[in-house]
C-alpha cells in the first residue's frame, strides 16, 4: 500500500490495476488501456505472464505520461504529521521538503543514540549530549563533557584546589600547589629538638613560639638524653673493664670518649644558640625603638612643611591682590618702562639695611579693559620699591582713591613680621615667576612685553578621561610619572552566545603607559571559580611587549576597570584589580614567549547575572547588539 498521507481520495486511474497502489511511474498495457505500476509490468514480463485485465498472452506496456503527471500533482501531507509538521504539498515537492523538515527524525553526530529530530538537533548538540567536545575553562584542554567533570577535573593542573593545611587559600591551581604548600605557613614539620625526644609537630610559622615557650621541656629532654648516653656510656666502660669484650678494649674506650666529646659540643652549641637567640631579640626591641622615635621626628617635620606651605600660599595670594590693586591705580596714566629693566615680582633686601625688606611690584592693566594710549611724557619711570611697613598703608590709600569707580576696591596687606623660612619661600616662589613664558594676551601699559602674571593653569582633560592635575609648584618637590594614555574602551561581542557555550574573550592589547607593559582582558561571560554560573568573570593577562627589556619585573600597578552604560555612558560596575607581593610570579613576571602570560589575574565575581537581567527594568543598557562596553580609565604602576 501506499506511504503517502493523500489530502483527498486517491483517482481510480492514478493506482496499480493489481497492487492498488498509486502510480509514481504508471504503464498503460497496448492491448486493454489498464494501468499498471513499473514493477509489477516487468514482473508479469519476465515470468511470460498475461495481461491481468484482458488475458492477452503477448503483454506490452509503455510509460502513461499524463497519468504520471497527475499523480505528481496529487496533494499529500508530511510523514512527519504525526510529529507536528503540519505541511502539505504536491508528491513531487515531498522530497524537497523531507530535506528541510524540522521535524525529520535524525542521529546525534556524537553517537549517543538520543532520538533526535532536525529541530531539537542543535541545542542537543551544545548543551545536552554527554559526549560533545567540551573545553575545559582552567586548562583549554578539550575532552567529552561527561568525562570532563568526573574525570579531568580531578587531574587538571589549572583547577583551583583548597590549601590541605588550612591556611585560607583556597583558589590555589593544582600546579601550584607543591610551592604553595613549601611556603605555606601552616604546613606542619617536626620539632628541631625531635632527636632529644620532642614529639610535637607544629606549623612553620608557629615553630619559633614553640621553640621559645618550650625551651625549658627541651632542655630537660636534651639532659634526659645525655644522662641515657653515659649511662650507657658507663655500662660499655664496666663491661670493657669486666673483660666482657676480649677483643678490642682500648678501641672501645676511645670511641666512648669521642662520644663523650660530641655530647659536651651539643651542649655547648645549645648554651651559644640561646644566648644568641636572647640577644637578637634584645638587638630587634632596641631596632624597633630607634624607628619609632625616628617616625616620630618625621611626622613632627611633614608637619612643619604643611605649615610653612599654608603661609607661602597665604604670602602669595596677598602678592597677587595687591599687583591688582597696583594696575587699577595706574590704568589711566601708564608710564613706560625701559626696555632694558625686566619687571618681576622680587624681594630685595638693600646693602644699607639688611633689615628692612623692599617689594617690589609691577604695575599692569587688569584684564578685559582697553589698551590706554601712551603717556605724553617720555621719560622711563622704574617700578617703585616700597618698603615692608608702608604696603599695608599704600594699598588702603589705593583703594580710597578708586572708591567712586564702578569697581569694587581690593583690599591687600603683607605681614611682615615672618619666619625666615617663609621669607625663603617667597624668594623662590620669585625666582619662579621670572622663568615663566612671555603672553602677549595679557601685557601690561608698562612695558611692551611685560611678563604675565604668575598663574597655574588647568589643562583640558583628555577624551573619556578626568582632568591633568596642575603642574606642581617650583618650591615643592614633584613626582617624576609615566606619561599616560587615554582611557581605553573595550567591546566584547556574542555574549550569550559565549555565556551559553561557556566560553570566554580575550580583549585586544593595550598599554599601561607609553612605553610601558603590554597587557589585556579576558572576560568569562558564563563566571569562573567562585563566579562559575552566577557572575561574569574578568582577569587582566600580562603580553609580550616590545618595551619589556627596559621596564622593572615583576609587573606592579593597580588597574581600574569599568562597566559602561551604552544609552548615558555611565560607570555601572568598577572594579580595581592590584597586581601586589601577593601574586605569584607565573602572573605578574615578564612572559618570555610570543603571546600572553599562562595566568590571568581578576575578579570573579565582577558583575552578576541578576544584576545583567535587571538592567532593563532599571533603564540601564549593559548590553547592545549583544555586546559589553569595558573602559581602562587609569592604570596605576608602582615602582620597587
Amino acid at each position: 500500500m501506499s506511504t503517502y498521507d493523500f489530502v483527498n481520495p486517491l483517482p481510480d486511474e492514478c493506482c496499480c490495476l493489481v497492487t492498488k497502489d498509486v502510480l509514481l511511474e504508471p504503464h498503460l498495457t497496448l492491448c486493454c488501456g489498464a494501468h499498471l505500476s513499473k514493477q509489477v509490468a516487468e514482473q508479469f514480463k519476465a515470468e511470460n505472464r498475461p495481461c491481468p485485465n484482458c488475458g492477452d498472452t503477448e503483454l506490452s506496456t509503455v510509460l502513461d505520461k499524463s497519468v504520471q503527471k497527475k499523480v505528481l500533482e496529487l496533494r499529500i501531507r508530511c510523514s512527519n504529521r504525526s510529529s507536528g509538521c503540519p505541511w502539505q504539498g504536491s508528491v513531487a515537492e515531498l522530497d524537497a521538503h523531507l530535506a528541510v523538515c524540522d521535524h525529520e527524525a535524525t542521529a546525534c553526530p556524537y553517537t549517543c543514540n538520543a532520538p533526535l529530530t532536525r529541530s531539537t538537533l542543535k541545542h542537543h548538540v551544545g548543551h545536552e549530549c554527554p559526549q560533545r567536545p567540551t573545553t575545559c575553562k582552567y586548562c583549554n584542554h578539550r575532552a567529552p563533557f561527561s568525562s570532563l567533570a568526573q574525570e579531568h577535573h580531578s587531574v587538571c593542573p589549572g583547577y583551583p584546589v583548597t590549601c590541605p593545611n588550612g591556611c585560607g587559600r583556597d583558589r590555589i591551581e593544582r600546579r601550584l600547589l607543591p610551592s604553595h604548600i613549601a611556603e605555606c605557613p601552616m604546613a606542619a614539620v617536626q620539632c628541631s629538638f625531635s632527636p632529644a625526644g620532642c614529639v610535637a609537630k607544629v606549623s612553620k610559622g608557629r615553630m619559633q613560639q614553640h621553640v621559645d615557650d618550650n625551651v625549658s621541656s627541651h632542655l630537660s629532654l636534651v639532659a634526659s638524653k645525655q644522662a641515657e648516653m653515659m649511662e650507657e656510656i658507663e655500662s660499655l666502660k664496666k663491661m670493657s673493664h669486666g673483660n666482657e669484650f676480649t677483643d678490642g678494649p682500648n678501641n672501645i674506650e676511645r670511641e666512648l670518649s669521642e662520644v663523650t666529646s660530641r655530647l659536651d659540643k651539643l651542649e655547648e652549641q645549645w648554651s651559644e644558640h640561646l644566648a644568641e637567640q636572647s640577644q637578637l631579640v634584645s638587638s630587634l626591641q632596641t631596632a624597633l625603638n630607634d624607628q619609632s622615635e625616628t617616625i616620630g621626628k618625621l611626622r613632627k617635620k611633614i608637619n612643619d612643611q604643611d605649615k610653612q606651605q599654608e603661609v607661602i600660599a597665604r604670602l602669595e595670594n596677598q602678592i597677587e591682590e595687591l599687583q591688582k590693586i597696583c594696575a587699577q591705580k595706574h590704568g589711566s596714566a601708564p608710564v613706560e618702562q625701559p626696555k632694558e629693566k625686566k619687571s618681576t615680582d622680587t624681594i630685595e633686601q638693600p646693602a644699607a639695611a639688611k633689615s628692612e625688606r623692599k617689594i617690589s611690584v609691577p604695575v599692569q592693566q587688569p584684564a578685559k579693559t582697553s589698551p590706554p594710549q601712551p603717556a605724553k611724557t617720555s621719560s622711563h619711570q622704574p617700578a617703585k620699591t616700597l618698603p615692608p611697613q608702608q604696603v599695608h598703608e599704600t594699598s588702603h590709600a589705593i583703594a580710597e582713591q578708586h572708591s567712586g569707580s564702578s569697581q569694587q576696591p581690593v583690599k591687600a596687606s603683607i605681614e611682615t613680621e615672618k619666619p625666615v623660612a617663609s621669607e625663603q619661600g617667597i624668594r623662590a616662589r620669585m625666582k619662579m615667576y621670572e622663568s615663566k613664558p612671555q603672553s602677549s594676551e595679557r601685557q601690561g601699559p608698562l612695558q611692551k612685553n611685560p611678563p604675565t602674571q604668575p598663574s597655574i593653569e588647568k589643562q583640558d582633560p583628555p577624551k573619556g578621561g578626568s582632568a591633568a592635575a596642575p603642574k606642581p609648584l617650583a618650591s615643592q618637590p614633584s613626582k617624576v610619572k609615566p606619561t599616560q594614555l587615554p582611557p581605553v574602551d573595550l567591546i566584547m561581542t556574542d555574549f550569550a552566545e559565549r555565556k551559553e557555550n561557556e566560553d570566554f574573550w580575550f580583549s585586544d592589547p593595550f598599554y599601561t603607559h607609553q612605553g610601558g607593559y603590554k597587557l589585556c582582558l579576558k572576560v568569562i561571560p558564563g563566571g569562573l571559580g567562585v563566579g562559575a554560573g552566577k557572575d561574569v568573570s574578568i582577569s587582566v593577562y600580562i603580553m609580550k611587549g616590545e618595551f619589556d627589556d627596559s621596564l622593572k619585573w615583576p609587573f606592579k600597578g593597580d588597574i581600574t576597570l569599568q562597566l559602561l552604560d551604552w544609552a548615558k555612558e555611565e560607570v555601572r560596575c568598577e572594579k580595581v584589580i592590584s597586581f601586589n607581593d601577593k601574586v605569584d610570579l607565573d602572573v605578574s613576571g615578564r612572559v618570555e614567549k610570543e603571546g600572553r602570560a599562562e595566568f590571568g589575574w581578576g575578579h570573579p565575581e565582577f558583575l552578576s547575572h541578576a544584576e545583567l537581567a535587571s538592567g532593563r527594568a532599571k533603564k540601564i543598557e549593559y548590553l547592545r547588539n549583544n555586546s559589553l562596553k569595558f573602559r581602562v580609565p587609569k592604570i596605576v604602576t608602582f615602582s620597587k
